[in-house]
């Protein structure tokens, strides 16, 4: 996100934080998180994500 400066994306076809099929809820906010800083850093596009 930081690199094309897109703000959404979808998330699906079995795609897991950390590639770990067992993650945990905080696991998933974590990235969730992760992926917000991502979209706002230096373009202010805030994300929109699908799952």
């Amino acid at each position: 996100m930081r690199k094309y400066g897109f703000g959404s994306h979808l998330n699906g076809g079995g795609a897991f934080p950390d590639n770990n099929k067992h993650a945990t809820p905080d696991d998933r906010i974590n990235l969730a998180e992760d992926m917000f800083h991502a979209s706002i850093d230096g373009i202010n596009i805030p994300t929109m994500w699908g799952d």
